[in-house]
């Protein structure tokens, strides 16, 4: 299943089957920022989820510091890795970075996608997986 797919399965499947069914795949990829981000968002559907919805958040804020601290946004050698086009977004707009701004170019080198944020001569990059299945 693509993330795409898994925008719909969260809107046609019932909340608790959807973060039985996520958080399976969370164990595998524990770092995926969409689905810690998905995970968030049913939660706070349901009844008594506010807690673990927050938990989520914090989780999201965890791997998005960690990955702005130890990885780069500028130098190529150094990117940050990230499962998916969706997870780049996310991130940006945890960062405060308006991409609707900015122009975007995606290539591929070394089979991965790096895609380019530019505005005003400054750029950012990401290393996207060229192939993912979650």
């Amino acid at each position: 299943i693509k993330t795409a797919a898994v925008y719909a399965n969260f809107k046609e499947v019932k909340f608790k089957k959807f973060i039985s069914d996520t958080e399976a795949k969370l164990d595998q990829m524990p770092t995926n920022i969409t689905l810690l981000f998905l995970l968030s968002l049913a939660y706070g559907e349901t009844k008594d989820g506010y807690s673990k919805a927050n938990n989520y958040a914090k989780k999201i804020k965890i791997v998005t510091e960690a990955l702005t601290l130890n990885k780069s946004l500028t130098n190529k050698d150094y990117l940050i890795e990230l499962n998916c086009v969706t997870d780049e977004y996310i991130l940006m707009q945890t960062m405060g970075i308006d991409s609707s701004k900015m122009k975007r170019t995606s290539k591929i080198e070394n089979g991965h996608y790096i895609d380019t944020f530019e505005l005003n001569k400054e750029k950012i990059y990401f290393r996207i997986l060229n192939k993912i299945t979650i």
